[in-house]
């Protein structure tokens, strides 16, 4: 017990590093995204940056455990797009540009910083 009980305190007092959640579902798939752009060929550079484009299950998946939603109007319809931190975002599509009812997830994994 007491060599239990210290492995316990190791870890409660270990670095933050070891403290990162392993089960984050958001880490697995942003994974399968960017493995998906790469088998897809839906991986563009430009401007110091290499973009990487899911859509699908995948993309779905991660809007789904994804937060801090923001309504976006464009030529291309309108889109609940949800960000996370400065590398990208996922998003519903969920009017078309010609505002007829559609839906489609799209995510972004955007690799790299602009000059």
């Amino acid at each position: 017990m007491r060599v239990l009980a210290i492995v316990l305190v190791g870890l409660a007092t270990a670095p933050a590093v070891a403290q990162v959640d392993l089960k984050n579902p958001s880490t697995e798939i942003r994974r399968r995204c960017l493995a998906e752009a790469v088998e897809n060929n839906d991986v563009r550079a430009g401007d110091g940056q290499t973009f990487y484009t899911c859509v699908g299950a995948t993309a779905k998946n991660w809007f789904d455990v994804s937060a801090d939603e923001k309504v976006v109007h464009d030529k291309n319809g309108v889109f609940a797009a949800r960000y996370y931190a400065e590398t990208g975002y996922c998003a519903h599509q969920t009017e078309d540009g010609a505002g007829k009812p559609t839906s489609a997830y799209v995510c972004e994994v955007v690799v790299g910083k602009a000059p």
